[in-house]
């Protein structure tokens, strides 16, 4: 993608992250390129392929690392169930973090793929 248009998708995010009410954060010129490299094709808590977002596990606000592969993890915000990118990267509220977000994601994509389901 073009330099421009990666800064518009920058500045895209950080509006939505002001309305939603997620602490501001300014951006490398790196994270657009980054994110599309290591976005998963799916949530990692339900599987679910629409509306992902690649979450922080030390929010960058936090002092997390920004670039670092293993800070972050694929998180959809419109799955079937709920916005897991809110439920499970932050518990709830967008100021928080979760210590446990790769185990808790990887606990219930393991329940709903062995769920029984009644015709």
């Amino acid at each position: 993608m073009s330099e421009t248009l990666d800064k518009a998708i920058n500045a895209l995010e950080r509006a939505k992250a002001f309305v939603a009410g997620k602490p501001a954060v300014r951006r490398s010129s790196k994270w657009p390129a980054f994110r599309r490299q290591h976005m998963a094709k799916s949530c990692a808590v339900c599987g679910y392929t629409k509306a992902l977002n690649l979450h922080h596990i030390m929010p960058v606000h936090m002092g997390g690392a920004e670039l670092d592969t293993a800070n972050v993890i694929t998180l959809g915000e419109a799955c079937p169930t709920g916005n897991h990118h809110l439920l499970f990267g932050h518990l709830g509220n967008w100021k928080a973090r979760n210590a446990t977000v790769l185990e808790d994601a990887a606990h219930w994509l393991a329940k709903i793929k062995t769920r029984s389901v009644k015709p």
